[in-house]
């Protein structure tokens, strides 16, 4: 006859206890683990949708043929930018400088770089000689809280200029990223 033994009382607990660190410990391990994958995928998200705008300007400020925002020695930092270009970026005629119209005709639109009231920084297009704007594109998310800011560096060419867009983490709030892009024009200097 095979004889069984159960856990004491005494033993029982020392398990319980034990059993209980490691699954504190455990805990402890994943959720560390859980919060930097979610401050990676924000830094991963803050970077992508900064470049992109960053990108999107660049593209953009090539086919300039005017602009209303030109800086000056007493300004030369902005926070919104203005300029006619062109409305297919991949095809270029500087020598076109009609406005595209609902009828086809034209190639050129005006744009608008800036922050809007509810925090985003958007790309503003308008079809009628820069008067009325409408959102084309969210560049940047409200909840970056990005600021942007166009600068010109006294020396540099007349038409050569930086674009700076900082962000701030949503979840981590020491999470900061400060990205800046030289900007150059090809028809145009933003120089007075």
């Amino acid at each position: 006859m095979i004889k069984r033994r159960a856990l004491s009382l005494i033993e029982f607990l020392i398990t319980m206890v034990i059993m209980t660190f490691v699954f504190a410990g455990l805990i402890v391990v994943f959720s560390f683990l859980f919060k930097n994958i979610v401050y990676n995928f924000e830094r991963s998200d803050m970077y992508g949708q900064v470049t992109y705008a960053l990108d999107d300007m660049r593209l953009r400020f090539i086919s300039a043929i005017e602009t209303k925002t030109m800086f000056s020695s007493s300004n030369n930092e902005v926070d919104f930018f203005e300029f006619k270009g062109e409305k297919d970026i991949y095809n270029i005629r500087p020598n076109d400088a009609t406005l595209y119209s609902a009828t086809g005709s034209g190639s050129k639109v005006w744009y608008r770089y800036s922050l809007k009231d509810d925090g985003n920084l958007v790309l503003e297009v308008s079809f009628d000689d820069g008067n009325t704007y409408q959102v084309s594109d969210v560049l940047v998310d409200k909840r970056y809280r990005p600021r942007l800011s166009f600068v010109y560096v006294e020396g540099d060419e007349p038409n050569f200029f930086e674009a700076d867009i900082k962000v701030v983490g949503e979840k981590n709030s020491a999470l900061e990223m400060d990205l800046t892009e030289g900007i150059q024009t090809w028809f145009i200097g933003v120089v007075k």
